[in-house]
């Protein structure tokens, strides 16, 4: 039975992986299992949707076309330019990052003081290239060769190989995330061993909040 007056050390915990390598799902996991689970691409997404301070400096870097006549980013088109100019996506990166990570700061700062939870879990595609692994107390890394990665890509978003390998080459190499990472999730087999990955990771980051409170 659940100890509901249980306080914990939270732990803030980095989940990232090359692009397919099923970061998501091993975060809906942790979820399930009683993390909070923050996911930074859809942060950055409603900051780009509704800051309007970000939604100008955007247009001024991509034009009159970044948004469709909804208001809603043209994210077809902002990804076929910024996949083709790694100065472009520096740019862009530059607007948002840092109003996301401020609010993971943030979201990290509140989980942490309530003491209630024992994990908060944050998504991002892009933890090490933005040189944020440091706002956590430990790093995951979601692992899968590049076939089943493209495999999956080609399956759920319908993308070309080619444009699929233009985006794992904008990323670090996956070699040297899981060099970085205090944890490695390896997802190429079945769901349900990657549950099984999950599953131990979190009992053993569990303990550590535990201990660490204690």
């Amino acid at each position: 039975m659940k100890n509901i007056n249980q306080r914990y050390n939270t732990l803030a915990i980095g989940v990232t992986g090359g692009i397919g390598s099923g970061k998501t799902k091993v975060c809906e996991m942790f979820s399930a299992l009683g993390a909070i689970f923050i996911q930074a691409d859809k942060v950055a997404q409603e900051i780009m949707k509704s800051d309007q301070k970000v939604i100008k400096q955007i247009c001024r870097v991509f034009g009159p076309n970044a948004y469709l006549s909804s208001g809603l980013l043209n994210k077809p088109y902002i990804s076929s330019l910024i996949f083709k100019d790694h100065h472009l996506q520096e740019k862009i990166n530059k607007i948002v990052h840092p109003l996301v990570i401020n609010y993971i700061k943030t979201e990290i700062t509140k989980a942490k003081e309530s003491a209630a939870i024992p994990l908060i879990v944050t998504e991002a595609a892009l933890i090490y290239e933005a040189r944020s692994e440091n706002i956590f107390d430990y790093m995951i890394v979601v692992d899968a060769p590049q076939s089943i990665r493209l495999q999956r890509l080609k399956e759920r978003d319908g993308s070309s190989r080619s444009d699929i390998l233009s985006r794992m080459n904008s990323q670090m190499p996956p070699d040297e995330k899981t060099l970085r990472a205090d944890f490695v999730i390896k997802n190429n087999s079945t769901i349900e061993h990657l549950e099984m990955q999950t599953k131990f990771i979190y009992s053993v980051l569990v303990s550590l909040a535990i201990q660490k409170n204690n």
